[in-house]
């Protein structure tokens, strides 16, 4: 995929950052263009000249007037939300390994629909953008594929966390307000079926961009650790140690505790989680500690050094050595929690059963109690994951589940008819993740005596029975022997001596 790599000339050795990225990455043209970052419209002739399908800018300061850049973008046929902007003020010997990502991440970016463009009013704009009436400055939203949305068996871990009120459930589907968003990232992550897609920071970007980072045959930089950074505060890379890598997501929140620990597992020797200087303008510094908190004592079950993730690192320092990586697949993929604990654990050898408890845990445990239970499987309908399933069978019902698929999203809690037959803990139980699936609960069913057919789990009859009493016993043993077909046809002659309606 051709990407052009366009490097503003107020960066020091420039020219010889191009020359270094033009030679090691395929497919890359990469030029200094004067005042890149005062006049975005320089970008015209090295676009045309290269025609690449990916843009990447090297900056030593934010772009002064975004919608010049975005018009330049979409002038040389390019989607302007997959443009990578890198700010290299600072950076030092790190600069050609963060240029190297971003054209990993340009590559990976897969394209925008409109339905994901969001229209801003660009607080700074130039005489020329005035003149050239190029106002419109269009910002990355999220969207929902309906086809993988849980909405409909009532899953509402996206409408739970949006901090806008952007989101809202009702009658069985996601309303998205794209007006009121503020686009954040923790509706992405939330998402237990991903279906919610933010195109310029999805799994597979990510996933690029620190898999370059951490390339034990790229640079000479070691030992190297990640940093975690808000795109809205840029961070002072001339105050960290050049071991330091910067990854900015939309914020900070979004960051799930896999997202934290796959680094490890990738080559970094520590991970570190920087929130804004002034607090999470998003109000969500509780959930940014839980989730530090929670890989840390992860690791520290492990017998692993808790502070290989960290809330505001130590920057200045330099990060300890990291390991080999591990040929780990998607790691920061919907659904890769169990995998990425998983391969942790048995990186340091922990023990088999091991088992932690913990508020912030990113899966769960799904307990049944045989006793309460009456196997009508509203539970597994509402798991968005597939976590619980309830399959009848020619001798009765069961209801299963799988370990390393909970979220621990409770979205079954409520679906629940019986008080206390099920639960929920937040749990991360190695023994359960090696498990598999594992059948839960089981219960007969009965047979109706006149055609065979299934009538109903024995539990759910029991229970039917305890709630009409004594006074209807009669249409109580009714229900428990005859099918809905069957039963008008037996003789109600019994129930009408009692008084009772057949």
């Amino acid at each position: 995929m051709r990407t052009a790599v366009l490097v503003c000339d107020h960066l020091p050795a420039a020219e010889g950052l191009c020359c270094d990225l033009a030679a090691g990455l395929a497919e890359v043209v990469a030029q200094v263009v004067p005042r890149l970052c005062r006049q975005p419209r320089q970008m015209a002739a090295p676009l045309r000249a290269a025609a690449p399908q990916r843009l990447v800018l090297g900056l030593c300061a934010p772009v002064q007037d975004v919608a010049e850049m975005q018009a330049q973008a979409r002038a040389a046929g390019l989607d302007a939300l997959g443009v990578e902007v890198v700010l290299l003020e600072g950076a030092g010997a790190r600069a050609p390994l963060l240029l190297a990502a971003a054209v990993a991440r340009a590559r990976a970016f897969a394209g925008s629909t409109p339905a994901q463009a969001k229209l801003y009013l660009s607080a700074q704009l130039s005489r020329r953008s005035l003149l050239r009436l190029s106002l419109p400055v269009y910002g990355a939203a999220p969207s929902i594929d309906p086809e993988r949305c849980a909405a409909e068996a009532g899953c509402q871990a996206c409408v739970q966390v949006c901090p806008q009120g952007a989101l809202a459930w009702e009658d069985g589907r996601v309303r998205y307000d794209k007006a009121r968003c503020e686009p954040c990232g923790l509706c992405v992550t939330a998402c237990p079926r991903g279906a919610i897609t933010n195109p310029a920071a999805t799994p597979a970007q990510l996933e690029a961009q620190v898999r370059t980072l951490l390339d034990p045959a790229r640079g000479t930089l070691w030992p190297r650790g990640l940093v975690f950074t808000c795109q809205q505060a840029p961070p002072a890379l001339a105050a960290w140690h050049p071991g330091w890598l910067p990854v900015a997501l939309p914020c900070v929140a979004m960051a799930p505790p896999a997202w934290l620990l796959a680094p490890l597992l990738l080559g970094a020797g520590a991970v570190g989680v920087l929130p804004c200087a002034e607090g999470c303008r998003r109000g969500q510094e509780e959930r940014i500690a839980a989730r530090v908190a929670y890989s840390q004592a992860f690791l520290q079950a492990l017998g692993a050094p808790a502070e290989r993730v960290s809330l505001c690192a130590a920057l200045d320092r330099p990060p300890p050595a990291g390991e080999a990586p591990l040929p780990l697949v998607a790691p920061f993929a919907a659904g890769a929690t169990a995998r990425v604990l998983a391969a942790l654990a048995a990186r340091y050898g922990a023990p088999a059963d091991l088992v932690l408890e913990h508020a912030a845990s990113p899966l769960g445990v799904i307990e049944v109690r045989q006793a309460a239970c009456t196997g009508c499987g509203r539970c597994a309908l509402s798991c968005p994951t597939g976590a619980l399933v309830f399959a009848q069978q020619a001798q009765g019902v069961t209801l299963s589940f799988d370990a390393t698929l909970c979220v621990a999203c409770g979205q079954c809690l409520p679906r629940c008819p019986e008080a206390g037959a099920i639960a929920l803990r937040r749990r991360t139980d190695l023994g359960r993740l090696a498990q598999g699936r594992q059948v839960v609960y089981r219960e007969a069913t009965a047979r109706c005596q006149a055609c065979g057919a299934a009538i109903a789990p024995q539990a759910m009859l029991r229970r039917l029975a305890a709630l009409l009493g004594p006074e209807l016993a009669a249409t109580a043993a009714l229900l428990g022997k005859y099918c809905p077909d069957c039963r008008p046809l037996a003789s109600p002659a019994g129930l009408h001596r009692s008084g009772e309606k057949a």
